[in-house]
């Protein structure tokens, strides 16, 4: 029996930050783990660490990793928790010689040779059939070294095999194996009223068509979209019911919205069946109507997440985002007027960006009037446009990944700004969002109605860390 233990790393604590990112499900590592157990039923045992969720720090994870003994340990990896996997990997190593090691995920998948050789492999792109083929040859003591989809190290030299085609048929997929995850730890940071419900994510689909300069889903999912049947989708949806009494759901689809017909029957589908469920998405301005906003209101949404990124059109075309700011306010408009909540995201330090743009972009926050907004500076990831940029330019601050954190001091400077007016811009942004009399006052009236005191508590902790004096 192989015993294979994946494991989601600790994000690297900012010091002096209050951290204020909610724990979620793992999905990727939770896909693996029921493929390999359907798969190798009987030949293979498997486990997952969140150490994130669990709130682990280095020790802790080298020491249970170490009490359970796997034979292969899987590393999630995104670039903010890479750096814990090159440190941590080598120590695991040493308490545990003849384990294999295995890194997959976004990070691994734009950086295959940047974890080598701390662990013995990378997995790049989707992760269940090349895990399952490095896990066959290692329980048959067969070489892996020609599956498609892993990098390691020869003499010292990187090589890349070539990447696995993506999985066309996502039904053909178990149904994320959330039974080895501790699922009482998850919640969704919004909204109040949702508290007291149990919580997880989801995925209906796989990949984007767009191509944003500054994602890099596209490393993993190949920059093409997927669709689960909805008769696939609405099974887990029972499933996740039925087992595990889940009554919100977070959509991490990259545009749930993306094709309209599909999101209408799935909403009919849950008016129907009176589905016990509420549930948010993440979606964009142009793939809303008002028609849809309704349906999708009845159908149980309380919620759309909307990569909103700058007030400036002439910065929106920079980063090939393909959106206008007239059809921006056309959605809220919509939002606001159905009485759906919505968070917006909004990137300050865009390479096209000046002073007066990311004034522009408060003012559009302050206009569209979000319920919650999120102010970040751009942080270049790898597999991104704009990272190659970045590092072409020398508009990197560093390459120190545990700084690659959105809740960090800026890591980058363009000639029109330096990191600390950077830094000093987005603290400004957030009062001037925030300190708004009209939206102090419907955050105390929420938190009330709904008993979020402690929420609304730590929300205030981390708006004052995020809006305070620079360092």
């Amino acid at each position: 029996m192989l015993k294979v233990l994946l494991v989601q790393p600790p994000y690297v604590q900012v010091p002096g930050r209050f951290n204020q990112s909610p724990p979620v499900p793992p999905l990727g590592i939770a896909y693996l783990a029921s493929y390999i157990l359907h798969a190798m039923a009987g030949r293979a045992e498997v486990r997952i660490m969140d150490a994130f969720s669990l709130g682990w720090n280095q020790e802790r994870v080298i020491a249970e990793i170490a009490a359970q003994a796997p034979d292969v340990i899987g590393w999630t990896t995104v670039t903010l928790t890479a750096n814990f996997v090159k440190r941590t990997a080598p120590y695991v190593r040493k308490r545990l010689p003849a384990a294999f090691q295995a890194a997959g995920g976004p990070h691994a998948s734009a950086l295959p040779g940047d974890l080598l050789p701390a662990v013995d492999a990378s997995v790049q792109g989707e992760g269940e059939l090349t895990f399952h083929e490095l896990l066959e040859c290692l329980a048959a003591g067969r070489d892996w070294r020609g599956a498609q989809g892993l990098s390691f190290l020869d003499n010292g030299t990187v090589i890349e095999n070539p990447r696995r085609p993506l999985v066309n048929d996502l039904d053909s997929l178990p149904f994320p194996a959330r039974d080895l995850l501790p699922m009482r730890l998850y919640e969704h940071h919004y909204p109040y009223k949702m508290r007291n419900r149990n919580f997880t994510t989801f995925f209906t689909s796989r990949g984007c068509p767009f191509k944003c300069a500054f994602c890099a889903q596209h490393v993993v999912w190949g920059g093409v979209e997927r669709d689960r049947s909805l008769d696939n989708t609405f099974e887990e949806i029972r499933h996740l019911i039925r087992d595990h009494d889940i009554s919100f759901i977070f959509f991490y689809d990259d545009t749930f919205t993306l094709k309209r017909a599909r999101v209408e029957e799935f909403c009919n589908r849950i008016i129907s069946e009176k589905m016990p469920i509420k549930w948010s998405c993440l979606t964009r301005a142009d793939c809303l109507d008002e028609d849809l906003i309704a349906l999708m209101k009845r159908a149980g949404c309380v919620e759309f997440q909307i990569g909103i990124e700058s007030g400036s059109d002439v910065v929106l075309d920079s980063i090939k985002k393909k959106v206008r700011l007239d059809t921006l306010k056309s959605a809220f408009k919509l939002i606001h007027k159905h009485g759906v909540r919505t968070k917006g995201f909004f990137i300050l330090g865009h390479f096209a960006d000046t002073r007066e743009t990311m004034r522009e972009t408060v003012n559009t926050a302050i206009a569209l009037d979000p319920s919650w907004v999120f102010f970040s500076t751009l942080i270049p990831l790898p597999g991104s446009d704009l990272f190659e940029t970045a590092k072409q330019k020398g508009y990197l601050e560093t390459t120190d990944w545990d700084q690659f954190n959105y809740h960090n001091f800026p890591i980058i400077h363009t000639e029109n700004f330096t990191a600390a007016e950077l830094d000093q811009i987005r603290r400004r942004a957030y009062r001037a969002f925030y300190l708004r009399p009209r939206k102090l006052a419907a955050y105390a009236a929420d938190a009330v109605a709904s008993g979020g005191y402690r929420r609304m508590f730590n929300n205030f902790l981390a708006f004052m860390d995020l809006s305070a004096s620079s360092r």
